[in-house]
């Protein structure tokens, strides 16, 4: 299927629904970005909104975020940045991205963001608006988070420890791993500052 294509969770099934499970549930676990898919889906099931309606009103309006979603790819988008990859180019250096991005993104990956808006969305769970609370204390339950992730020509990482207070963003558009290899420098430059 052309990645274009993938407009709707729905429109993912195909890529994986057909497919063996690796192993028996239950007895080991393993990243599935069709696990996700299948998460999204259900959520859509017990909602009756759309995945990414749900996300908009759930997770992005109350986190303030105003300049993420799940763009169509032809969507016309102020200040998007455009990907680039090796994927494909034959040795030429890098090439536009958009041929490998699907149509829309899914609850397995390919939203868009900014650093400003995953500060707010860090910022929300650790005052406790996208965050369980605790009965004891009152106070978010978060021990940390480390979110990371790309495609041909895109990658974000997102660190964020809640003792330090640290928070580390990196969005690139280039291959991954870009914005991994941005962090693991980033993090012992601020433990030095903090030293």
């Amino acid at each position: 299927m052309k990645p274009q294509k993938l407009k709707t969770l729905k429109d993912y099934l195909p890529l994986f629904a057909d497919k063996p499970l690796l192993f028996e549930p239950g007895t080991k676990q393993q990243y599935s970005n069709g696990g996700y898919v299948v998460l999204g889906l259900i959520i859509e099931k017990v909602s009756g909104k759309t995945y990414y309606e749900y996300v908009k009103e759930n997770i992005f309006r109350p986190a303030g975020m105003k300049d993420t979603d799940s763009y169509l790819t032809d969507e016309k988008v102020p200040n998007r940045a455009e990907g680039y990859t090796t994927e494909g180019a034959d040795g030429k250096g890098r090439r536009n991205n958009v041929s490998t991005r699907p149509a829309r993104g899914s609850s397995a990956g390919g939203g868009y963001s900014t650093a400003n808006d995953l500060l707010r969305f860090t910022k929300a769970i650790a005052d406790g608006k996208l965050t369980t609370m605790s009965p004891e204390t009152g106070k978010p339950v978060l021990t940390g988070m480390g979110i990371a992730g790309g495609a041909p020509g895109i990658n974000g990482a997102l660190e964020f420890d809640p003792k330090s207070g640290d928070v580390i963003i990196v969005l690139s558009n280039y291959d991954p791993p870009a914005a991994e290899k941005a962090m693991q420098q980033i993090r012992p430059w601020m433990r030095a500052i903090k030293n």
